[in-house]
């Protein structure tokens, strides 16, 4: 599976450098990465009635199924998630929590189905790669911040277009390569990185406008 991963990602190289911001290494250091247990478990999305009742999400049919985000324990005080989405289509993700002052980062990074389980939900028609793993083909960490409030959460990616203003400004020096349509790569250390997270974590226009809102499945 992870072979497919890298010749497809050759593809769709333009794809994910245009919906987030692509690293060669990770936001995390061993000191940063904290694990909260109450994001463990299923969560879905929240623009569904079916929200937080479980027999909804499974009669969920089309596009009016919710996304679903399975966050298991996994080594390290890390996370193996397991996300759906709407057409029910799954890929899996090694995820880390990183806090940086007072805020929360997760760090996504491709990672393998645990063995028996496949990518596709059992009434899946459309065989097309999971919305969110298709802006990580290539082996690279991408970033978002992460805000946890109860029994809801938001999570919003970094945006590429601000970035790239900071870089044609010269506002910004962080260790990067400029690919052939003019996007960028990081490749600066995880200390640099979180340098830079922290800096424009409260900056509204470093994210896209697109918020993932997601409230846990009781």
């Amino acid at each position: 599976m992870r072979s497919k991963t890298f010749i497809l990602g050759i593809l769709v190289l333009i794809l994910l450098a245009q919906s987030c911001i692509p690293s060669l290494h990770p936001l995390y250091t061993k000191e940063k990465i904290v694990f909260l247990e109450s994001l463990e478990g299923v969560w879905v999305g929240s623009d569904n009635d079916a929200v937080g009742q479980k027999s909804e999400v499974n009669n969920a049919k089309g596009d009016n199924k919710p996304a679903v985000w399975d966050f298991r324990k996994n080594e390290e005080s890390g996370y193996l998630l397991i996300q759906e989405d709407q057409k029910g289509r799954k890929a899996a993700f090694d995820i880390f929590v990183v806090k940086l002052g007072n805020e929360y980062f997760m760090d996504f990074y491709p990672a393998d189905f645990p063995k028996g389980e496949s990518p596709y939900s059992d009434n899946n028609i459309d065989h097309r790669e999971n919305e969110l793993a298709s802006y990580h083909f290539l082996p690279v960490h991408t970033f978002a911040k992460l805000d946890v409030n109860g029994e809801t959460i938001s999570i919003k990616m970094f945006d590429p277009e601000f970035l790239d203003n900071l870089f044609k400004h010269r506002q910004i020096r962080i260790k990067h390569e400029k690919i052939d349509d003019g996007s960028y790569v990081l490749t600066a250390q995880p200390e640099e990185l979180q340098k830079f997270v922290e800096k424009y974590s409260g900056h509204q226009e470093a994210f896209i406008d697109e918020v993932t809102i997601l409230n846990k499945l009781k």
